[in-house]
């Protein structure tokens, strides 16, 4: 199964409508319809670090945002997508922000590499309703990497937390995917009620454990273990 094929894989299935809803920040309309009326958590799964058990405990929590790291690359990261689509599917209104190197996850879900996003934000040269897309396989929306260059475009990392808390008043949950990031590279998106996720895949992995001992020490003791192997 191919990357574009695993992200497709856990969408909104035929038999089920998708709904959509239109943020202020979008320019595209989309037809609103009525929020999902299940329950906002589902029953008890057995898989402790799965996705519909992270998605119970970020429902209950009153963390708006999410920052996840994936150091086992773009396979992993694809856990945070499903988060995001789970979440979705609750009633939640999900913005995804692709911040890994290449934003391959962006693409996918758009279906697309031309797109604007967090890095022409970022750079000054388009505003929300531009940097904003529906995803084509859920409620969800997305903001992806973009067409900037990265490396001009973090010069202005500082306004990263004044984009994001402003985002965060329209939306219940901000997820950022960052790849394989570390600590030091996550700090200046992380405030005390952002919730910090690792995507796992292999545990043995030498890798994983670089990255769990890298937040340990930097202060990070709470982080949610997302491993959901299908």
């Amino acid at each position: 199964m191919n990357f574009k094929d695993r992200l497709k894989k856990d969408s909104v299935s035929g038999d089920r409508p998708m709904e959509r809803w239109t943020s202020p920040f979008m320019s595209d309309a989309f037809e609103s319809s009525q929020e999902n009326s299940s329950s906002d958590v589902d029953n008890p799964v057995d898989n402790p670090n799965g996705v519909k058990t992270v998605a119970d405990h970020l429902v209950l929590s009153r963390m708006k945002r999410v920052v996840a790291v994936s150091p086992e690359g773009d396979d992993a990261s694809v856990y945070t997508v499903r988060l995001v689509r789970e979440l979705a599917d609750r009633g939640k209104r999900v913005l995804f922000i692709d911040m890994t190197a290449h934003g391959i996850l962006g693409q996918a879900m758009l279906e697309s590499n031309d797109h604007a996003g967090i890095t022409e934000l970022l750079a000054g040269e388009r505003r929300f309703n531009d940097a904003i897309h529906a995803d084509h396989f859920s409620r969800a929306h997305i903001m992806p990497l973009g067409k900037v260059n990265p490396e001009r475009a973090m010069r202005s990392a500082g306004r990263l937390p004044f984009i994001l808390e402003a985002l965060e008043t329209i939306y219940d949950f901000v997820v950022l995917e960052c790849g394989p990031s570390t600590s030091s590279q996550i700090h200046c998106i992380v405030d005390a009620l952002t919730a910090i996720i690792i995507n796992i895949i292999e545990p043995d992995d030498e890798s994983v454990a670089a990255a769990a001992l890298d937040m340990d020490q930097s202060g990070y003791e709470d982080v949610i273990i997302l491993m959901d192997a299908q």
